[in-house]
């Protein structure tokens, strides 16, 4: 069975979760710099097609890669080999938690990582498992930077940009920021109605490539299979594959906007992951045709509909 490759980046970017915390006092300073001669514009590209957003960035002077952007990863993640090409310093293991089960994952800290006109120094990172169809991307950007900076996300079907900015940037004080509410891997939470009867916790994850991702007890709750076209997948995760329905949702809304004939995945009761509290993850096929600005540090976000 063939695997799409937004249902592989689903479970083995967005699902993946330390088990045990960094030890307190052993991570490196973590600040950033900046170079205004720089363009806050990164090269930005799609993965074949699909909605993942994929952008270039350095670390530590090795040529630039492509690093996946995914708002639902705690922390940051980067391949065993370009850790090892840019020399980061060993800091040993961590039992991550993905869909599918558990696995032992390499630990690594410190470096310099450019995006346009900010580089971050300093960073934590957990190593990215292996999967079919993602072998050009070299780590993920999650919310180890996108705590220290603010990240626009321009998602134009077919042409999205992203630009990292630092937070004093002049041109931020003039959107129209909100608060949002985070957990304690600084993830953002949103609250969404599903066809106007079933309102449940979501976490924004924009490295989902689906719409909406509802865990097996708010859609099983709320009916939400019931009389619906529905297409089984296998998918991969870093702990093993698993079966869920693929359909589509007539209506959501959240933070104010309204979806219609939205892609949404039905996860089962199993999934190998721990109980989050949560109904699901919103994915970034929720937010085409937006603009969003994400400051994690200041728990705030901005939304606009693009011009």
């Amino acid at each position: 069975m063939s695997v799409p490759r937004f249902l592989v980046l689903l479970l083995a970017a967005c699902f993946a979760a330390p088990l045990v915390a960094a030890p307190a006092g052993e991570s490196a300073a973590q600040t950033i710099s900046v170079d205004p001669s720089r363009d806050a514009l990164l090269p930005t590209r799609t993965l074949d097609g699909r909605p993942h957003l994929l952008v270039k960035a350095a670390l530590d002077g090795q040529p630039e890669g492509w690093w996946l952007v995914d708002t639902g990863a705690a922390g940051m993640r980067i391949s065993a080999e370009y850790a090892a090409a840019a020399g980061l310093a060993d800091a040993g293991s961590v039992r991550a938690m993905a869909i599918g089960g558990a696995s032992e994952r390499r630990r690594w800290r410190g470096g310099a990582l450019r995006l346009g006109q900010v580089t971050f120094h300093g960073l934590d990172y957990t190593e990215m498992p292996k999967l079919p169809g993602i072998e050009d991307v070299v780590g993920i950007i999650g919310t180890g930077a996108m705590s220290q900076a603010v990240f626009q996300f321009e998602l134009v079907p077919g042409a999205p940009r992203v630009r990292v900015f630092a937070r004093q940037s002049p041109p931020l004080a003039r959107l129209p920021w909100k608060p949002v509410a985070l957990d304690p891997r600084q993830l953002v939470i949103i609250d969404a109605m599903v066809e106007d009867k079933a309102t449940g916790k979501f976490r924004m994850d924009l490295g989902a490539g689906t719409g909406l991702a509802m865990r097996a007890p708010f859609h099983e709750r709320h009916e939400l299979r019931e009389g619906r076209e529905l297409t089984r997948r296998q998918v991969r995760g870093g702990g093993g594959p698993i079966d869920v329905d693929e359909g589509r949702l007539a209506k959501v809304e959240a933070l104010g906007v309204s979806v219609a004939d939205l892609p949404a995945l039905f996860l089962p009761e199993a999934t190998g992951m721990p109980d989050s509290g949560l109904d699901g993850e919103i994915g970034i096929k929720f937010f085409s045709g937006m603009t969003l600005w994400l400051d994690l540090g200041q728990s705030r976000m901005a939304l606009q509909r693009s011009s």
